[in-house]
């Protein structure tokens, strides 16, 4: 049985200030960004999903906007950790 993945954007504290600057609605601090990540990873295990952390290295996130002429926010984010994710059989 397949069961649906959602993936977790994980950064590192020492790496919030440089995501942060990427992200303008983002969470102010990295507290905040764990707070808002662990209330999502909550709701999509309660639908089912199995939970899988991947990490965002900030450079790596914006070269991967550049690349496909996207902008720097949420919806490439959900994106970038997809594709980057080094368990993904779908690549």
């Amino acid at each position: 049985m397949n069961r649906e993945i959602f993936r977790v954007p994980v950064v590192a504290p020492h790496n919030y200030e440089a995501f942060r600057a990427l992200i303008d609605d983002a969470p102010a601090t990295h507290g905040g960004w764990i707070e808002l990540m662990q209330k999502r990873q909550t709701e999509e295990s309660h639908r089912g999903f199995v939970i899988r952390d991947v990490h965002v290295n900030p450079e790596k996130f914006a070269s991967f906007c550049r690349g496909r002429g996207r902008a720097t926010n949420f919806v490439t984010l959900w994106h970038f950790v997809e594709e980057t994710d080094p368990q993904n059989n779908y690549r």
